[in-house]
């Protein structure tokens, strides 16, 4: 297996499997690893006794530090109401658009973007 920083293990590591048979490994990410935000990228190879590869590709994305921002929209009722919002980050160009029909919208935001 290649893999950055140790964020995917694959148990068990090694198996032998016979003609004509199968068999299963579980990969596993870690994104607590210390490898920088984004999308990682790694493979488990498969390698027969003629020197025959199979290669199957992994990748996960380690979300930077962020936050689940729900908003509700109200109407002067007090009741749920439809409602759109836009966002914007006070240092970037960055922003987001929140609508909703059922008078909740949520979504995932970066911490920088929050300050």
């Amino acid at each position: 297996m290649s893999a950055t920083g140790g964020v995917f293990a694959v148990s068990p590591a090694r198996v032998t499997v016979p003609a004509g048979s199968t068999a299963s490994v579980h990969v596993t990410a870690d994104t607590r690893a210390d490898v920088p935000d984004g999308l990682i990228t790694g493979s488990v190879t498969a390698t027969a006794p003629d020197g025959t590869a199979a290669r199957t590709a992994l990748a996960v994305h380690k979300e930077v530090e962020s936050y689940t921002l729900t908003l509700e929209g109200l109407d002067r009722g007090g009741q749920a109401s439809v409602f759109a919002a836009d966002m914007f980050s006070h240092d970037s160009f960055r922003g987001l658009n929140l609508h909703s029909e059922d008078g909740t919208a949520t979504a995932r935001v970066a911490k920088a973007d929050m300050c």
